[in-house]
């Protein structure tokens, strides 16, 4: 499953989209070993390349701040929008597209196990 957002929008959209976050809300606030983790939006090629950037980087905020809602501390998390830089597809086609519109989930900080 992925995350939802409405067209050419911010707003989280979907049943599916908040099960997702909140099971990721869980996993951090019961696993403080996550010490930080990088939400990163991407979109597909079509329309404005800047523009695209930007809706990315609200995308990746707006989860952000759904996750720290449900209790995570904010400076356990960072966003970020790569736009359409970074695609894992191709963008000839839909099924391609779609799967470019995306929100990832990285750990940039962990702490070892005792």
């Amino acid at each position: 499953g992925s995350i939802e957002f409405q067209t050419n929008s911010d707003k989280i959209v979907g049943g599916k989209s908040f099960e997702i976050l909140d099971g990721v809300s869980a996993l951090l606030n019961h696993n403080l070993r996550i010490q930080r983790i990088e939400v990163s939006g991407h979109t597909d090629n079509r329309g404005n390349h800047d523009q695209n950037v930007e809706l990315s980087r609200r995308r990746a905020a707006a989860v952000v701040a759904y996750i720290v809602s449900k209790g995570v501390k904010a400076e356990r998390l960072e966003s970020t929008g790569f736009g359409p830089d970074k695609p894992i597809a191709d963008n000839k086609n839909d099924k391609g597209r779609q799967k470019n519109r995306r929100v990832e989930f990285k750990i940039t900080k962990q702490a070892a196990a005792e």
